[in-house]
Order: C-alpha cells, then sequence, then structure tokens
C-alpha cells in the first residue's frame, strides 16, 4: 500500500458533488437534480432510446409510478410489497438504459424461497432467498439487475440467508446489530467534503465522524 500523502495544502471543490447520477456507466456521466424524478425518467426514456426500448421503458415508469402512488396510502398493509413492484419496474427501466437488452414481456422475479423454507415451524434464521442465473433469453430480472449494475454475478444460482440480506441495510443496520450482537459495518458520515490540490493534481475527501458514534 503506497504510503498516504500527509500535504493538506488544497482547496473544497467550490461546486461539491450533490444529487445522483442518472445512470451507473463506466464513463463520467453528470449528476441530475429535479423535483419530478418520474417525469424526468420519461423524458430520458423518450430522448434516448430507440423507439421499441421507448414505448417499454415509458410503460415500466407508468406502472413504476402508479405502484408507488399506490403505497403512499398508510392504511394499506400491503405497502411493502406495492413499492416492491414499484423498483422492479424501475430496475426494467435501468437495465434498458444501460444494456440495451431486449427484455421478454414475461419476465420472471429472479428470487424465489427455497423448498427448505416450507416447515411446519417458521425459523426466520434459517429462512433464505434464491438467486436465479443468468438465462440465455434473460427472462430472470435479478441477475440481469446485478449485471447491469456490474455486480458480482457468481453468487447468482446460490441461496443466501435473509439475516445477511438485512445486514447489509443502512436504515435498519444498527438496530441488526445490536439485536444480533454483532458489530457494524457502515459508519454514520457528518459531512463529506471534496478537496483537491491543483499543483499536484490530486483529489481527496475528508470525511468527518462524529467520535461518540463508534464502530
Amino acid at each position: 500500500m503506497p504510503p498516504l500523502d500527509n500535504d493538506r495544502t488544497a482547496y473544497a471543490l467550490y461546486n461539491q458533488p450533490w444529487g445522483a447520477p442518472l445512470f451507473y456507466r463506466g464513463a463520467r456521466v453528470p449528476r441530475v437534480v429535479t423535483a419530478e424524478p418520474w417525469a424526468f425518467l420519461r423524458y430520458r426514456s423518450e430522448a434516448a432510446l430507440s423507439s421499441d426500448r421507448r414505448a417499454r421503458a415509458i410503460a415500466y415508469v407508468e406502472q413504476a409510478f402508479d405502484f408507488f402512488q399506490a403505497a403512499s396510502n398508510p392504511r394499506l398493509s400491503s405497502r411493502p410489497l406495492l413499492y416492491y413492484y414499484s423498483f422492479l419496474n424501475l430496475a426494467k427501466v435501468l437495465i434498458l438504459h444501460l444494456t440495451g437488452l431486449e427484455l421478454p414481456l414475461t419476465v420472471r422475479h429472479g428470487l424465489s424461497d427455497p423448498r427448505a423454507n416450507i416447515k411446519k415451524r417458521l425459523n426466520f434464521a434459517g429462512q433464505k432467498v434464491r438467486l436465479s442465473k443468468l438465462d440465455v433469453n434473460h427472462s430472470s430480472l435479478y441477475p440481469e439487475f446485478l449485471a447491469a449494475l456490474g455486480g458480482n454475478v457468481s453468487l447468482c444460482g446460490q441461496s443466501v440467508r435473509v439475516l445477511d440480506l438485512l445486514e447489509q441495510m443502512p436504515g435498519i443496520h444498527r438496530t441488526f446489530c445490536s439485536v444480533m450482537e454483532t458489530k457494524p459495518r457502515f459508519c454514520p458520515l457528518t459531512s463529506l467534503e471534496f478537496c483537491w490540490n491543483k499543483k499536484k493534481r490530486k483529489t481527496w475527501v475528508v470525511l468527518t465522524v462524529d467520535s461518540f458514534d463508534r464502530m
């Protein structure tokens, strides 16, 4: 590992990066901040995709929006399922933009319950999720979504414990670690600042954490 550069002579970037990249690619992609993400996704699909993919992407965006709107009703106990189907359709939009794959009209989720989950007495700690393999006809959505994001597709075709998945969710991570008595993997940041040294042509990020928020 190369030694750390102790020269802190730098300037904070005037325009700090914020917002979110529109789509993740190998090349640099400008960040987009908008108050109407649904309308913007529709616009980008109309502007960037060919006619066939454009119509399908817009249909997926509209379906995702309908599910998202339905999930905003606090009286519905099915809200998690509605959010799931909203994000499911958004994943299809992302795949169309990033890879241009011809997704079949009928696409499986790519996630399933292994037979071992079916027991008379439910043991949550033993529950698993089966990840489908990449199909030749691209009919399993999860592995295609994982591949589009540059993830490790070698896990596809295996079963993963639900507890291991819950541990990776930042929103419940500290609660999970407290209940399971495990060490946290994530640390909340108080702030982050991008800095640069023009003379040395170097950039780095200054991360600030709270001393009371120990790992």
